[in-house]
């Protein structure tokens, strides 16, 4: 009589939905549209613990790749929940640190974005100089509201889940037709993403140098410096790289 072979508890291919399912629950979980993103208490813990955890997921990935490997034939049914779970791990994360991911997110925020602005200007709020609550407007979190020039382009200074004061030194900037006004030479840069909407750059040694910015309230704005890539306005967050032109 024979015996029909045990069927694994876990075989390879619901294990490997699995991942996916799992590596789509970090990404989640470390994205500006979980519930604790808005909170402006400190989660540093809950984010080392995501920040772990993602070691544990690839190692997880290396395995299923090397089983994969060892198999001389691999099905595609096999292969697509790995292979789909890698992609979303490598490139959703680099969407921000991208031109063609900024413009993307761009592209799905603004209904909101276009939304935020109005309900300011119909609810009287159009000169109010600052407003520091955290929000999330489309695929973005803005940790601060400023209006550093004036009225019609408003500063929306970006942040990053786990607590506010998580500032990346850029700001959203809404100037319709032209580059927008900018409170001090030296310290912000600003690159072009469509529809009316700029992105602002600063260097933090400028900002907070002696007389900089953050020392006194802006008194003449002037049409601010544009760059020409993304990178170009990292690189001046990073480095200061317009300090020859003091």
């Amino acid at each position: 009589m024979s015996r029909t072979a045990a069927r694994p508890l876990l075989a390879p291919g619901p294990r490997r939905w699995l991942l996916l399912g799992l590596t789509l629950a970090w990404l989640w979980a470390g994205s500006a549209f979980t519930p604790w993103a808005l909170s402006a208490a400190s989660m540093m813990v809950f984010y080392d613990a995501l920040f772990y955890a993602r070691f544990g997921l690839a190692g997880w990935w290396l395995v299923e790749l090397g089983l994969l490997v060892h198999r001389s034939r691999p099905t595609l049914a096999a292969i697509a929940p790995l292979a789909l779970a890698l992609v979303l791990a490598v490139l959703v994360p680099q969407l921000r640190k991208t031109e063609a991911g900024l413009h993307l997110l761009l592209r799905f925020s603004l209904p909101a974005l276009g939304q935020a602005i109005g309900d300011r200007q119909t609810g009287g709020h159009a000169l109010t100089p600052a407003d520091d609550k955290r929000r999330r407007i489309g695929a973005f979190l803005v940790d601060t509201w400023r209006l550093p020039c004036t009225a019609d382009q408003p500063w929306l200074w970006l942040g990053r889940p786990f607590g506010a004061g998580s500032g990346i030194n850029q700001a959203l900037v809404h100037s319709q037709h032209t580059a927008p006004d900018s409170p001090d030479r030296h310290a912000f840069r600003f690159r072009s993403l469509g529809h009316g909407w700029w992105l602002a750059y600063q260097n933090p040694t400028q900002y907070f140098r002696p007389g900089g910015p953050a020392s006194r309230p802006p008194t003449d704005c002037q049409p601010g410096e544009t760059l020409d890539r993304h990178r170009d306005g990292l690189a001046f967050i990073e480095k200061g790289a317009d300090r020859a032109s003091d």
